[in-house]
């Protein structure tokens, strides 16, 4: 049985509704979804409290290979250890540091103003990756947009 309560729902991407409905299993819920852009949806009292959406880490990337003369197509990787001694390091440091500085920043600060604890469940195609920059106790679950998916076709169209 869907449990989370969703208002003004038309206003609301698909994607977040069921990443919201596919962790309806947790009272209160913080859902980040690494995907085209990088999502965070609150769930609290399992009502949909709303969310913040910022930029995609492959969109970033392509983005800055795009629209800049010399910058090279980047494949992250997670081992940096350091700043960058060359062009590709240094964008693997700034899209690794500063994807964790804005990831860590926006838990605290939805934590602060919610003053709420909440499970943190990671997805999308990063999610395995910044699990370890998070400072916070995650969990990995790949399938949370396929479990929400799954829930509204079998309870509302079946």
């Amino acid at each position: 049985m869907i449990k989370i309560k969703i208002k003004n729902f038309k206003n609301l991407g698909s994607d977040r509704i069921v990443n919201a409905i596919g962790s309806n299993k947790y009272k209160n819920c913080l859902i980040i979804d690494f995907g085209t852009a990088t999502t965070f949806d609150i769930i609290k009292n399992r009502k949909y409290e709303g969310g913040v959406i910022a930029p995609g880490i492959n969109l970033s990337i392509l983005n800055l290979n795009k629209f800049t003369a010399l910058l090279p197509l980047l494949k992250l990787k997670a081992n940096q250890k350091s700043y960058g001694k060359n062009t590709t390091e240094a964008l693997n440091a700034g899209f690794l540091w500063g994807y964790e500085g804005l990831v860590n920043n926006i838990i605290n600060k939805i934590i602060l103003k919610s003053k709420t604890g909440y499970k943190i469940i990671l997805t999308g195609g990063y999610a395995k990756l910044f699990k370890k920059f998070i400072k916070r106790k995650t969990e990995v679950d790949q399938d949370v947009t396929i479990k929400g998916t799954a829930k509204v076709f079998k309870e509302l169209l079946l």
